[in-house]
């Protein structure tokens, strides 16, 4: 007996957070192929590597997240279908490194170029993110420019910040334009809040 599509398509969707069943059921059947696709790049992370917790394997890892990023570029480029079926984003881990690496920037512009393939992005969460190293890879130095870009996501629906650190980030001012009051951060344990001059 073979279930209709109706029926399989919301089965598959409860297991949206189990990646190896998806490509197991993706291998099963054709039937299967495009609902477990969407299942497998619903959601993605973008985890740059962190120098503070692997100072000695730091260049490894990010030749690794450069080649990884490289590689879902690629794909993105050859079937564009999958990048429409993300629909939430994780940046984690785009902060202040000790190491001062032309690979750190690399991996800036790596993430850059992946999220720019993704049009239909519902959820976007910034998590232990340093605005300045993120923001100059995506060309972003006053709010208003971040809500320009927020602006043009016609799907996003929910926009998260956990730990997120902004130094240089300009506030620009004109008709109708504030910065938004309803927007809070959660401070990262051990960093100060820094007034900015």
């Amino acid at each position: 007996m073979i279930l209709p599509i109706e029926l399989i398509e919301p089965i598959l969707e409860n297991l949206y957070c189990d990646k190896h069943s998806l490509l197991q059921c993706a291998l099963v059947s054709r039937a299967l192929v495009s609902a477990s696709q969407r299942g497998i790049f619903h959601h993605i992370t973008l985890e740059s590597p962190d120098f503070a917790k692997s100072a000695e394997r730091y260049n490894d890892l990010s030749r690794r997240y450069i080649a990884d990023n490289a590689r879902l570029i690629a794909l993105f480029d050859k079937n564009p279908r999958f990048a429409t079926y993300v629909q939430a984003v994780n940046l984690r881990c785009f902060c202040k490194s000790m190491s001062v690496s032309p690979r750190d920037h690399d991996g800036y512009d790596s993430t850059a170029r992946v999220i720019q393939r993704l049009l239909n992005v519902n959820q976007l969460s910034f998590i232990l993110v340093e605005w300045d190293k993120l923001s100059s890879s995506l060309n972003i130095s006053k709010f208003a420019e971040f809500a320009s870009l927020i602006s043009h996501a016609t799907h996003l629906k929910e926009l998260r910040f956990g730990s997120l650190e902004c130094r240089r980030l300009e506030y620009a001012s004109g008709p109708g334009l504030t910065f938004p009051a309803e927007i809070y951060t959660t401070p990262r344990p051990g960093l100060r809040q820094q007034a900015q001059s």
